[in-house]
């Protein structure tokens, strides 16, 4: 079963400053160039803790929406890009069936425990 959170922001950052933030939040994860392209949707890969790992990403004006499988890599790397998202650039992150946005610091701590258990 594919889940999803939608971050809305102005523009997305380039790549380096994505995985600048993703450093400085304690993440072992790196965003491969594909970020960087405006026209990039589908499948954006990244090297989590060394390994293959990505996610499912959509772009519309304002927002990304980024999907994850039942892989418990594509998951911990999609909640760690949109933690950081909302964290470092503002982005305010909610469900697809909710407006209620999500807590930049809840964010995190769930990512992080997602990177514990792998």
């Amino acid at each position: 079963m594919a889940r999803s959170l939608i971050a809305a922001l102005p523009a997305a950052p380039d790549v380096t400053s994505l995985n600048a933030a993703l450093k400085r939040a304690g993440f072992a994860l790196r965003v491969e160039a594909e970020w960087d392209d405006p026209d990039h949707t589908g499948f954006t890969p990244c090297t989590l803790d060394g390994e293959d790992a990505g996610f499912e990403l959509k772009r519309s004006p304002g927002q990304l929406q980024v999907r994850w499988s039942g892989d418990p890599r594509e998951h911990a790397a999609a909640l760690a890009v949109v933690a950081v998202l909302a964290d470092a650039f503002g982005a305010q992150v909610s469900a697809p069936d909710s407006d209620a946005p999500l807590s930049p610091p809840e964010l995190k701590d769930n990512a992080h425990a997602l990177f514990e258990g792998l």
